[in-house]
């Protein structure tokens, strides 16, 4: 089954001339495996690279595979051990780069924008506004800019008056937190002008449902939130690369080890089967069995999470769509209990603690 046609959701997309709203964040490196999947999917493609060139190459890369692909370019100077910071402001030279390519909406290449900095905040979105139309303003944030200091957030942002593309830093999941979820819920639903939620994991379904212009999952774990400032120049948070998959019935990302294990031990269970147009109704330990566990993983959880961002937001109004979300978060804690660990052992995979934090959403019901 191939998917005809994008992830657009009707006549309320917000930056309509953008593209596929469900995107997918890798590296210029995966523009060859990414390509046909933004044709045969319909998602769009956030390719990061530090170097023009490479870049570039990326771009001609993907648009061969997708003349039409929808594109979206982050420099990445906001991560690494030697990060640029807020005060350094975006530059017009990369504006230009990417117009000269015809990439129809330009990001900012931003700094960081540590907890408090408004100054630095402030100057990236005036920024934003000399850059002039079709600019989507990036906004890598200390993680407090939700969960404390949204007022603010939403004040400048609103005053602005500029698309905006949020990158969340955190040692782990940033959307773990019931007040970093509602933090992000209010700035979608204060701000007037389209707010991206770029970097992200199953949450960036949430975010959609919730009012986020766009949103991205990364294609590896470093590309799914945005690492505190790393001891090495190697953009890994301290241990070796694990290839992860998502499992949709508890929708979460899994270390193919760990699926493994888990369909071992449980394997009557009907949450491993995966319908998605790469898995076609197969268990998800094939991919840890395939020739290349790297390639299946990718291309699997794109069109998982995906098809589950097509499902969430079919509703036609957004407070269905809303409470679909919350109610899948539910089943999906549910299934992720219902896992055995190990032969003999106790009930309980954990659930992905960002399901318990948009559970917190669920409006109470009216008897």
């Amino acid at each position: 089954m191939i998917f005809d046609g994008q992830l657009c959701f009707g006549d309320d997309d917000p930056l309509s001339d953008l593209g596929p709203r469900f995107m997918v964040h890798c590296p210029a490196s995966k523009a060859a495996q990414l390509g046909p999947l933004t044709r045969t999917l319909g998602i769009g493609a956030v390719l990061t690279a530090a170097k023009t060139s490479t870049t570039r190459n990326a771009v001609i890369t993907l648009r061969r595979a997708n003349p039409a692909a929808s594109i979206l370019l982050d420099r990445h100077r906001y991560g690494g051990v030697h990060r640029r910071v807020a005060r350094e402001l975006p530059t017009q030279h990369w504006i230009d780069f990417q117009r000269a390519l015809h990439i129809p909406w330009a990001m900012t290449d931003s700094g960081y924008i540590g907890a408090g900095d408004v100054l630095g905040l402030r100057g990236i979105l005036r920024c934003g506004v000399e850059f002039g139309p079709n600019v989507i303003t990036q906004l890598p944030l200390h993680i407090r800019w939700l969960t404390v200091d949204f007022d603010v957030l939403i004040e400048e942002v609103k005053a602005a008056g500029v698309p905006v593309a949020l990158i969340l830093e955190s040692e782990a999941d940033p959307l773990a937190s019931v007040d970093a979820v509602c933090g992000l819920v209010r700035v979608l639903a204060s701000v007037d002008t389209p707010v991206l939620k770029l970097r992200s994991d199953v949450s960036a379904v949430g975010a959609l449902a919730f009012g986020a212009a766009a949103t991205a999952i990364g294609s590896t774990s470093t590309l799914r939130h945005l690492y505190p400032m790393p001891e090495s120049d190697d953009n890994d948070p301290g241990w070796g690369p694990k290839i992860a998959a998502v499992v949709p019935a508890v929708m979460a990302y899994r270390i193919l080890d760990g699926i493994v294990k888990g369909v071992a031990a449980n394997p009557d269970l009907p949450i491993w089967s995966c319908p998605c147009v790469c898995c076609y109704g197969r268990t998800l330990d094939w991919i840890a069995d395939s020739n290349d566990p790297g390639r299946y993983a990718f291309e699997h959880s794109a069109a998982a999470i995906s098809a589950l961002a097509q499902r969430v937001m079919t509703p036609a109004v957004p407070a269905d769509r809303q409470e679909l979300w919350i109610e899948l978060c539910g089943e999906a804690q549910a299934n992720a209990i219902s896992v055995i660990n190990k032969p003999g052992g106790s009930r309980s995979w954990t659930p992905a603690p960002n399901l318990k934090a948009w559970r917190a959403l669920a409006r109470p019901r009216v008897p």
